[in-house]
């Protein structure tokens, strides 16, 4: 785990020998302090939810709430002249990265997550900041840059400082005859991978519950497709999810993915990825 320091408390990210108590993430999402008497999951609910969507759990004696900060990046123009990471202007961050994007970028990216093309990460806004790949959240109604999510190349995942959660789309590309929605910016890859644009990926299994209510109703989709994580915390966010849209559409419908599996990974073999792609096919026909 690498550590994290706030304060007096340090911190450990979830890493593959060490992963999340709770929720078994591996990929640096959830963070548990060294003394074990606290974990702040991504997808375990707690009546404690952070600013980021996470839930914060506490494990052991101290009942003190920490106040924990993502990992500080640095983003670059050049080597002397860092710029500090509180900046709220994310659209410039947005173009800066875009133009540090190379078309080596691209292949590596696209080699990392499987995919068998690079049109749907350029229109998700893919970018270079520093050694991080970026993509940037936005707010789903008005598709307003809110943050950005930055991912080594042993895809762990963190944010730019001041970033708030958002949703990973592909501006304008939404239906009012049917919305998938999956958990995560390489889940929505996947899917947008297969030809269906109009699909939403959602910053964590309980992210943007009521910006996709409001944004469904007034929209009057017709169609709604949940593609959770097979897991607890999946299933919950789904259901949760559902609960909000309530009747704001005529049909909400749920695939379920492999145990184990999300859908990047699902698609990862041909049989998979014909097995979902059909599926989707025949239901948002």
């Amino acid at each position: 785990m690498n550590q994290i320091r706030s304060g007096k408390t340090n911190w450990k990210r979830t890493t593959r020998d060490k992963p999340c108590r709770l929720c078994g993430n591996q990929n640096g999402w959830c963070t548990e302090s060294i003394d074990g008497d606290g974990i702040i999951c991504g997808k375990t609910e707690s009546a404690s939810q952070r600013s980021d969507g996470r839930f914060y759990h506490q494990m052991g004696k101290s009942e003190r709430l920490p106040d924990i900060r993502m990992r500080p990046t640095v983003i670059r123009k050049n080597p002397t002249q860092p710029i500090e990471t509180d900046l709220k202007d994310f659209d410039a961050i947005q173009a800066e990265a875009i133009q540090s994007f190379t078309d080596s970028d691209l292949e590596s990216l696209r080699v990392s997550q499987g995919l068998p093309g690079i049109k749907n990460l350029k229109a998700l806004g893919a970018g270079r900041i520093g050694k991080f790949y970026s993509f940037p959240m936005r707010e789903i109604r008005s598709e307003r840059i809110v943050g950005i999510r930055l991912m080594n190349p042993n895809r762990s995942k963190f944010s730019v400082r001041g970033s708030k959660a958002g949703a990973f789309f592909c501006p304008g590309s939404m239906r009012s005859d049917y919305l998938i929605i999956t958990e995560g910016f390489g889940d929505c890859l996947a899917v947008l991978e297969m030809g269906f644009l109009s699909t939403i990926g959602r910053s964590n299994c309980q992210g943007e519950r009521d910006d996709l209510a409001r944004f469904i109703r007034d929209n009057k989709v017709r169609k709604v497709i949940l593609i959770p994580d097979p897991d607890t915390a999946g299933r919950r966010g789904a259901e949760n999810l559902q609960r909000a849209i309530g009747d704001t559409c005529r049909q909400v419908l749920r695939i379920e993915l492999p145990d184990g599996n999300d859908v990047r990974e699902t698609v990862e073999t041909k049989a998979g990825f014909d097995a979902l792609f059909n599926q989707l096919l025949k239901v948002t026909g």
